[in-house]
């Protein structure tokens, strides 16, 4: 018996499915295939979890992503201009872990942004921010974020209360004192750390270990 198919990779227009998905998909692929919106078909699979629209010609998020529990929405090189704020006020806020929105149009987050509280990962790369939300500092268990390429001059005063892995903001017209004040009681890893996480995320531990055992022997 054939398994439920729970992938699905669109490469071109003519492989759009037109009558339909299968109600088994957790995630759904459709690249650079200029999509003019996010069909809503897609949000309404049960099983639906990771959707990556990049590379489209998508202009606006529908309100009903709200209540869709996705943990990975990618929607990088696109046309989006605003986030509304409607859509930081249902489920999508408690499950998603990464979002890309790089390469937009957007111009500011509503204050309401932060309360993606689960997110991990965040892009938000070349697009026209000029702020960022006063309580960012709020989303604790974001560990990757960039902004890089925008017209960011200031960080929000919540900024520091980040735990970050990586953060780029590159490119960015900052005014040199805020940035610096920001800096200084901003937390990030120390290269000791960083080290120590990359061992254990690889497991070098265990295998020096057992090389210590082979050399022993």
């Amino acid at each position: 018996m054939e398994k439920p198919k729970t992938k699905l990779v669109v490469k071109s227009r003519g492989d759009y499915p037109i009558k339909g998905f299968p109600d088994s998909l957790e995630i759904v692929q459709a690249v650079g295939i200029a999509l003019n919106r996010i069909d809503t078909r897609i949000l309404k699979l049960k099983n639906i979890q990771n959707v990556d629209l990049s590379n489209n010609c998508i202009k606006t998020l529908p309100e009903c992503i709200k209540e869709v529990r996705l943990v990975e929405l990618k929607l990088s090189g696109n046309k989006i201009a605003e986030f509304p704020e409607t859509i930081c006020l249902g489920e999508l806020t408690k499950s998603l872990k990464v979002l890309d929105l790089a390469r937009n149009e957007l111009t500011f987050l509503p204050h309401q942004f932060p309360c993606f509280k689960s997110l991990v990962q965040l892009r938000l790369d070349c697009n026209q921010l000029q702020v960022l939300p006063r309580t960012f500092g709020k989303m604790l268990s974001l560990k990757y974020f960039s902004a890089s390429n925008n017209k960011l001059v200031v960080l929000p005063p919540s900024f520091p209360k980040l735990s970050l892995d990586s953060l780029d903001l590159f490119s960015n017209p900052f005014s040199a004192s805020g940035l610096i004040r920001t800096c200084k009681t901003l937390s990030l890893p120390s290269l000791k750390e960083i080290a120590g996480r990359f061992i254990k995320k690889h497991r070098l531990d265990k295998l020096y270990h057992r090389r210590g055992q082979w050399n022993a022997a």
